[in-house]
This record gives C-alpha cells, sequence and structure tokens, in this order.
C-alpha cells in the first residue's frame, strides 16, 4: 500500500510522454510510481535492486522490456499481485515464478509495435546486405571505398521468414517493396 493506503502502482518504464493511463490509474484510486520514462534517452534500466527498492509496497508493475522481472524481485515483493507489459511478448518476464507467485501477467500488443518491429528487421537485413558496419565515415574519408563492391541487394534475394505471426507478416509485407523471394 502506498501513500493515504492506496495500493500502488509501480511505472517503472513509462511509454507514453502523456501518461494518459497512469492519470486513468490515479483517477481510480490507485498510487502511481512514475518510474524511468522511455523516451529520456540516454534511457535507463532499473537494476533488480532498484528495482525491490522502487516498488516495494507495491501491487502491480507496469514496463517495457527495458527492466527484466526476475524471480528475485518477484520473491521481494511479496504485495506483487499483476505485471502489466507493454509491447508484444513477455519474454523479459520470469514467467514460471510469476506463475509460483500467483502473479497475473499481461501483455498489450499494439500496432506501432509490430509496424516498429518489423521495419526494424528489415533495416538489420538492409545493414547486412549493405555493409553499413563497414561503411563507417572514418572508413570512407581514408578512401576505404575504392575497390569495393556495395554489397548485395535485398532484390530478388530470397529471404526466409520462420512464423507468420504479425511480426513475420509484417517483415514479408515490407520486403515485397524490394521483390524478394519470401519462404516461410
Amino acid at each position: 500500500m502506498g501513500d493515504q493506503g492506496l495500493p500502488s502502482v509501480l511505472a517503472f518504464e513509462r511509454y507514453d510522454p502523456t501518461d494518459a493511463s497512469l492519470d486513468w490509474l490515479r483517477e481510480r484510486g490507485m498510487n502511481v510510481i512514475f518510474g524511468n520514462a522511455l523516451w529520456e534517452m540516454p534511457f535507463k534500466r532499473f537494476t533488480e535492486d532498484e528495482l525491490i527498492a522502487r516498488a516495494h509496497g507495491c501491487v502491480a508493475l507496469m514496463g517495457a522490456s527495458g527492466t527484466r522481472i526476475t524471480r528475485r524481485v518477484m520473491q521481494a515483493l511479496p504485495d506483487l499481485r499483476y505485471i502489466s507489459k507493454y509491447g508484444i511478448g513477455v519474454d523479459s518476464i520470469d514467467i514460471d515464478a510469476a506463475t509460483e507467485h500467483g502473479i497475473l501477467v499481461s501483455s498489450t500488443p499494439n500496432v506501432f509495435q509490430i509496424f516498429t518491429v518489423s521495419e526494424h528487421a528489415v533495416a538489420l537485413m538492409l545493414a547486412v546486405a549493405k555493409q553499413l558496419g563497414t561503411w563507417t565515415p572514418d572508413f570512407m574519408r581514408r578512401g576505404g571505398w575504392r575497390g569495393l563492391t556495395h554489397g548485395a541487394t535485398l532484390r530478388g534475394a530470397t529471404i526466409g521468414i520462420l512464423g507468420l505471426g504479425r511480426i513475420g507478416r509484417g517483415v514479408a509485407q515490407r520486403l515485397s517493396g524490394w521483390e524478394a523471394r519470401i519462404v516461410a
């Protein structure tokens, strides 16, 4: 319990600069503790010890994937009943430990994250194909570009995608503009 006996929620990674969802919780009688903002750079993740200290007495945690919610964290927070994960997947949360401790875990996937992850996957493919790790400004100033090829192209390439869920389909859709052959 937090201020004035209200149930406390730690938003350990704030996702929305408007804090609209946190305002909604406050309007419904929750004591909201503000954590780190995902949009502030450099982003700082909580260590286990920092998270335990900030979340002491909280009934719920809200955040993205930057901070891991481990068995040790759950064991140290006996009041914890709910973890709300922003975005796709719950791989940053020890689900077995949550189950053993009776802690409900949810995620909130949305179209924005599907677009973001799909675009990032294609960007990484382009970075590899175009050797962007090699073509640094220093490399170019030293004349390193002379004699090198420009790397591979995605046009006509065969690209394998494991699984055609929302993200796999999103990657395939984005690659269609490069006339790549998709194998899924």
